[in-house]
């Protein structure tokens, strides 16, 4: 990844809550891929928010693609106190193509988007439920977290061809209304991980992506 690189596609994960009025808990990683490259950072795990990742998330000319991403951009806020800008919802960009295979149940979900405009069907399965707090990700974890990043990049580059160019691309910065919104509604994250130093993976795209390229 360089500095001159100016759209990166942006998931997170966390640990999932499966009893009824337990608190959200805390991010444990962070998925940024660039053209050539995807960094997966257990966030969850490290001594602080990097000084250099809270620069990147607060730039303003720097786009990070991905669907949902403003509720992303929210949990950031509510894990480390980081107020996102240059945010870009997939699923807006996707409106804005002209295609007859798209259709409004289509822009609900990364997967159905990446099923129509990158023909690729991408496995869920009980990954998305494991425990991504964990010191060491399962290969399967790793290469789940990859795609979801991959993806999200990727799916900007097509739409962006593809999109009705009279129209500019919307790009949300997170306002002060809207981190108010989120402290009021949601709880705060609980932080039951025990940080252990820096935990990065870098992850290759030939390696990983294979069968999204």
């Amino acid at each position: 990844m360089t500095k001159t690189e100016k759209i990166f596609g942006v998931d997170l994960e966390w640990p999932p809550t499966f009893i009824k009025g337990q608190s959200e808990k805390k991010t444990s990683l962070v998925q940024i891929c660039s053209a050539n490259n995807i960094l997966l950072l257990q966030i969850g795990r490290m001594h602080g928010f990097p000084s250099e990742l809270k620069r990147f998330f607060e730039d303003k000319q720097v786009l990070k693609s991905g669907v949902n991403i403003g509720a992303d951009g929210l949990k950031l806020y509510r894990d480390f106190g980081i107020k996102t800008n240059g945010l870009v919802e997939l699923k807006d960009v996707a409106e804005s193509v002209k295609s007859p295979k798209l259709k409004i149940s289509h822009l609900r979900s990364l997967r159905a988007l990446t099923g129509i405009f990158l023909d690729q069907n991408m496995q869920k399965g009980k990954v998305r439920l494991s425990n991504w707090s964990r010191p060491d990700l399962s290969s399967t974890q790793i290469k789940y977290a990859a795609l979801d990043a991959y993806a999200s990049y990727k799916l900007y580059v097509v739409l962006n061809e593809l999109r009705d160019q009279s129209k500019p691309i919307a790009v949300r910065h997170l306002s002060q209304e809207d981190l108010k919104k989120s402290n009021s509604s949601k709880k705060k994250a609980m932080d039951n991980q025990e940080p252990s130093g820096n935990h990065a993976v870098k992850c290759c795209l030939t390696k990983h992506l294979y069968h999204l390229n």
